[in-house]
């Protein structure tokens, strides 16, 4: 075993399961083990407060696992999960990789849970540090589109796009740089109309690329948490029949809050507010009246 690793034992009468579910409250190494079997914890009985940044790793395997042990790597940077595929055979213990993962990092309200941002990937090991997570992308793209009804004219929407690069990335500290890609109005928009924005950007990307990158882009969203992972490993479209290509991800950030502590939560905000004064701009050059949505 790597000294590197802090190791967290699975108890031995844990049954076999395909998710599991590590908690980690205000980046301390205590982690909670749940046998989800399918069905992973939404609230816990341990008190939080608003203040308690609260990270949820989920993980999920295509057939049940008896697990042993989850390793922590020191750092943050991964968690190895330990253990074997239920089945009649002697198998011995070997390192497994999750084929779908959640990281998500939230705090508790009264009813129900506020999400600061959530990552969705598959097929890798998870870090458990958000700071770490944002270390996976080579660039970063926020989009965040708002739209105002006016009358005599129906829906405008306005969307904004910034691109952003990382500095270093530590276990306990991320930032980066970002600056103003590009502005665009629509005029009597139907249905979503940031999905269609979404799949305009990841078009306009592509053909602008000029080589391979060494990681992949991380598109930062405030819209559709429910359908992100599905887009993320293409069994949903972003819009219409467009997919997300091959190096692409999706990353949740909310603009209402977090912004004082993560990068892409800081990105949507300005985004939001941009497009916020953009159709304000609109509204007051035109001398347009605005309706109630």
């Amino acid at each position: 075993m790597n000294p590197l690793h802090a190791v967290h034992r699975i108890p031995p009468q844990t049954k076999p399961c395909r998710s599991l579910s590590i908690e980690i409250r205000n980046n301390d190494s205590k982690l909670q083990f749940f046998d989800a079997n399918g069905v992973l914890p939404r609230r816990h009985s341990r008190k939080s407060s608003h203040q308690d940044r609260i990270t949820e790793i989920n993980a999920s395997f295509p057939y049940d696992v008896a697990f042993t042990e989850v390793r922590l790597s020191l750092d943050s940077r991964h968690i190895q999960f330990i253990g074997k595929p239920s089945t009649v055979l002697a198998l011995r213990d070997s390192t497994l990789t999750p084929a779908d993962v959640e990281i998500i990092s939230y705090y508790e309200r009264s009813r129900k849970r506020k999400i600061l941002n959530a990552f969705y990937f598959a097929n890798e090991d998870p870090p458990a540090n958000i700071h770490w997570a944002l270390s996976r992308y080579d660039h970063f793209y926020a989009c965040d589109t708002n739209t105002w009804t006016f009358a005599g004219i129906g829906r405008v929407s306005a969307t904004t796009i910034l691109h952003g690069r990382f500095r270093p990335v530590t276990s306990d500290f991320s930032g980066g740089d970002y600056e103003l890609a590009y502005v665009s109005v629509a005029e009597n928009v139907v249905g979503n109309p940031e999905l269609c924005a979404l799949s305009h950007l990841v078009a306009r990307v592509e053909s602008e690329l000029s080589k391979p990158l060494r990681k992949k882009i991380g598109i930062i969203v405030d819209t559709e948490l429910g359908r992100i992972k599905h887009i993320n490993v293409r069994r949903m479209p972003i819009c219409g029949q467009d997919y997300l290509p091959a190096g692409y991800e999706l990353v949740y950030a909310s603009d209402a809050s977090g912004t004082t502590e993560y990068f892409p939560n800081q990105m949507i905000r300005e985004c939001d507010n941009n497009s916020t004064r953009v159709l304000g701009e609109l509204q007051s050059e035109r001398k347009l009246t605005r309706i109630s949505n």
